[in-house]
């Protein structure tokens, strides 16, 4: 069973993240293309018998980071099937993010259909993030990650828009944190 799509907390989590962007840019090399994986492989955390298996999951095409999003209370399968929706959303239903939907929104693709099937030729890596010891709660540490990632000075992911990306600071539950790319990835 493959793990090319996982990215230990080791290699990347002490990165400042000026850096962050290049190292998952060559790590990607070796990450296994979305279509491709098998349930097993989306689950190889969850069987290995990790006790926590969540983290951030990134997604490129060639050399460009498309993606980059959390997963703290659902699995990285679950969480990556809802970017494959190619359904529109209609009245107050689901709105969970989606790819696919950005995509359309952006430009990138003409439809859903055609996004959903852009994506599956992506590569993915699986970002783990293991529990803090800083006092934050675990999903509260991913989501202060995940809000560090998406800055345009640390992974600028295409897809996430152009205001969470540019904004100098953010804010989780009573947390605030003003952007730096001194600032180390994991901490």
């Amino acid at each position: 069973m493959s793990c090319a799509q996982i990215w230990r907390f080791e290699d990347w989590g002490g990165l400042p993240l000026g850096r962050i962007q290049g190292a998952a840019l060559h790590r990607s090399g070796t990450a296994p293309v979305l279509g491709d994986l098998s349930v097993r492989e989306l689950m190889v955390q969850a069987l290995a018998g990790e006790p926590h298996p969540v983290g951030i999951y990134i997604l490129f095409e060639g050399e460009q980071i498309m993606y980059a999003g959390k997963t703290h209370g659902r699995s990285l399968a679950e969480r990556l099937i809802t970017h494959l929706d190619s359904r529109t959303p209609t009245g107050t239903g689901w709105s969970m993010s989606c790819a696919a939907a950005a995509m359309v929104k952006q430009g990138l693709s003409p439809d859903r259909i055609a996004a959903v099937d852009r994506l599956m030729g992506m590569r993915v890596l699986w970002a783990h993030v293991p529990p803090p010891t800083n006092g934050r709660s675990h999903q509260q540490q991913i989501a202060v990650i995940e809000n560090r990632l998406k800055w345009a000075g640390a992974l600028d992911p295409a897809l996430v828009s152009l205001k969470d990306r540019q904004r100098s600071h953010f804010r989780v539950g009573g947390y605030r944190e003003v952007r730096q790319v001194t600032t180390i990835a994991g901490s």
